[in-house]
């Protein structure tokens, strides 16, 4: 948690979401309660219609920060869905997060990390 309130004080920070069984409406409240509050912007597919790996997905968050693809960084944990469309969107970086598996023909990662805190020096 300390790692990514570290992260938003340098970047403005989004959360690129799927959502499933829960909406984004909740999402919110529960980070909320976490104390992860630290997210400037949201793209929750309930909310915008968009699904990852589709562009437009990521493009919701980026432009409610103002920033381009090109300056972006997105961390995830599916390849064919985060990795492959982050890349799609012109990100430069997609980090695979936890999900260390290695798949045949998937799209691959700029880097792999294990534990959040990692990016820090990712980063730097």
């Amino acid at each position: 948690m300390e790692a990514l309130k570290d992260l938003a004080k340098k970047y403005p920070l989004a959360l690129v979401s799927d959502t499933g069984m829960t909406p984004g409406r909740l999402l919110r409240e529960h980070l909320k309660r976490q104390g992860l509050d630290v997210f400037q912007a949201f793209s929750f597919s309930d909310e915008t219609g968009f699904v990852k790996p589709k562009p437009e997905a990521f493009r919701v968050a980026l432009e409610a920060l103002g920033v381009a693809p090109e300056e972006a960084l997105h961390v995830g944990d599916l390849p064919q869905t985060d990795i492959k469309g982050a890349f799609g969107t012109g990100y430069p970086w997609a980090v695979q997060y936890v999900g260390l598996r290695e798949v045949n023909g998937e799209v691959k990662p700029t880097a792999k990390v294990q534990d959040h805190r990692e990016l820090l020096s990712l980063l730097t």
